[in-house]
């Protein structure tokens, strides 16, 4: 049960910082949109970096916010066999919840570098 607990706090607090670097990535994209062709291409790569992150950010929110909805902290409590399954399950999915969503800030700060 701590093990769960411990992932789902150890990024809790950082979905608002997913949230901002999502918005900060749109900005890019949104200011790319406005270069001229030529610069446009030139960062092609770039954009679709960009669009990538943002998919990959959003995933990871909608995905934390699903997990946090279905957890069920008192599941199985009468049955220790049942708790332990349910427990090592639900610390796999937060696992990977949390896994994204610190792979997606770590992506956001080496392409988003603050001007």
């Amino acid at each position: 049960e701590m093990d769960v607990n411990n992932a789902h706090d150890e990024v809790m607090p950082k979905m608002g910082r997913v949230r901002g670097a999502g918005q900060r990535a749109q900005a890019a994209l949104d200011s790319l949109a406005k270069l001229p062709a030529k610069a446009q291409a030139a960062a092609a790569g770039y954009k679709k970096s960009l669009e990538q992150l943002i998919n990959d950010l959003n995933t990871a929110d909608y995905d934390m916010n699903k997990w946090m909805m279905e957890y069920k902290l008192d599941s199985a409590m009468d049955n220790a066999e049942l708790r332990m399954q349910y427990l090592l399950s639900e610390k796999i999915k937060v696992g990977k919840v949390r896994d994204a969503i610190l792979n997606g800030l770590a992506r956001a700060d080496s392409l988003l570098k603050s001007k």
